[in-house]
C-alpha cells in the first residue's frame, strides 16, 4: 500500500526503513514463510510486545549503530521531506492525517 509513495521519495527498502521491503515481483513471497514445521518440532513464542520491551530494557534504553556501520532509519531530513510529499499528495488509499 506504501510502496509507491515510499520509492517516488528516494526511500531505500530495508537501509531506510529496517524490516520495510516494497510490494513488488522481486521480493514476492520474502514475508511468506510459515513456521509451522518449527512449532510441531516443540518451537515456543512469545508475544511480541514482550520481546520488544525486553530488547529495550536490555539496551539500557539506548539503540545505536555498532561503530563502523551507517546509522539506520531514516535521517529527520529524508523523513520531513517524505512526511512533506505525503502532506502534499493525494495517494490513493492513504489516511488524509498521519
Amino acid at each position: 500500500m506504501f510502496t509507491a509513495p515510499l520509492l517516488s521519495q528516494g526511500v531505500l527498502p530495508w537501509a531506510d526503513l529496517p524490516l520495510w521491503l516494497p510490494d513488488v515481483p522481486d521480493t514476492a513471497g520474502f514475508w511468506a514463510v510459515s513456521g509451522a514445521a518449527a512449532k510441531a518440532a516443540g518451537l515456543r513464542t512469545r508475544a511480541f510486545g514482550d520481546s520488544v520491551r525486553d530488547t529495550w530494557l536490555r539496551s539500557g534504553g539506548s539503540v545505536r549503530a555498532a561503530p563502523g556501520t551507517p546509522p539506520f532509519g531514516l535521517a529527520p531530513e529524508k523523513e520531513e521531506q517524505v512526511l512533506g510529499a505525503w502532506d502534499a499528495q493525494a495517494w490513493p488509499n492513504l489516511p488524509a492525517e498521519r
